[in-house]
């Protein structure tokens, strides 16, 4: 299953440990304020790099996946 979402979609599914991927997207605009991507109170997780790719506008991707692989759920967070 695939999702997009932000801190409030990603902590209810990290709740119940059903995300085994995060392809984390970074642009390069500094806001000053928002919501958190990943709000407390947030399990700590190891994650290992699967790859990432910088795009000609700055925007940088990141896929993560969990070091422990489960049937779980990707985010896709933008």
């Amino acid at each position: 299953m695939w999702l997009v979402g932000g801190g409030a979609l990603i902590n209810s599914f990290l709740k119940h440990s059903l995300i085994d991927e995060y392809i984390i997207s970074i642009i390069p605009i500094i806001l000053g304020d928002g919501v958190r991507l990943f709000p407390p109170p947030t399990p700590e997780e190891k994650l290992e790099m699967m790859n990432s790719k910088q795009y000609p506008s700055g925007l940088i991707q990141v896929h993560y996946r969990q070091k422990q692989n489960s049937e779980k759920f990707i985010i896709h967070n933008l």
